[in-house]
């Protein structure tokens, strides 16, 4: 039988000799099957969201054709899409997945979070494993704090106040526009007559 690149071939008695008693060969071609790796990163000041879960819808084609079926628990519809979800910091193999179908990745709209990065999102499944990956990072703010001072003594309209800032996530830690936070607190100095701007807080915040 002549060889097809998708398929291993095995046979039986594919040579011999011709008798009385009928001679049969055999051959069963088994079609080659490869894995589909989705993984996640998702970069956050807020830790609970480094494992928050994503949507992906998958879709698999062999040219004109739509695969359907099911291949390690997830189930492709006649449109040959599944939508398969990944949290952040881990992956999801989709195996049984015939070689030579073409498959497109495409990752669900989040409001608070961009992709930064996306490598293998699109590709053709072959014996080596194909791997998607998707960076996110969360969209980040920014709060101004200005202070206006009000003196006949001039010194005095420049002074510095002291301000704290608290953050309605106390899970929140780190260093934005070189003011630190620790559990979603932090203090900054504004002179009189000055603007001091954060970035990278989250929006909703409070002030005393």
């Amino acid at each position: 039988e002549e060889n097809y690149e998708d398929y291993t071939t095995t046979s039986t008695g594919e040579s011999g000799t011709i008798s009385e008693t009928q001679s049969t060969a055999a051959f069963v071609n088994t079609r080659k099957t490869g894995e589909l790796e989705i993984s996640k990163i998702v970069v956050s000041p807020i830790p609970a969201e480094e494992t928050k879960t994503f949507s992906f819808t998958v879709t698999l084609t062999n040219g004109v054709q739509k695969i359907a079926g099911t291949y390690r628990g997830y189930t492709f519809d006649e449109n040959g899409q599944a939508t398969i979800t990944v949290a952040g910091g881990s992956s999801v193999t989709i195996s049984g997945l015939p070689v030579g179908t073409s498959y497109t990745v495409v990752e669900a709209t989040d409001n608070d979070f961009e992709n930064t990065e996306k490598t293998g999102d699109i590709g053709t499944i072959s014996t080596t494993k194909s791997t998607a990956v998707f960076k996110n990072s969360r969209k980040l703010g920014k709060v101004s704090i200005s202070k206006s001072v009000v003196s006949p003594v001039e010194a005095e309209e420049t002074a510095e106040y002291t301000f704290t800032i608290e953050l309605n996530d106390k899970t929140i830690s780190g260093t934005f526009s070189e003011v630190v936070f620790t559990n979603g607190v932090a203090t900054v100095k504004v002179a009189g007559g000055a603007t001091k701007t954060i970035e990278g807080d989250r929006k909703s915040t409070r002030l005393n």
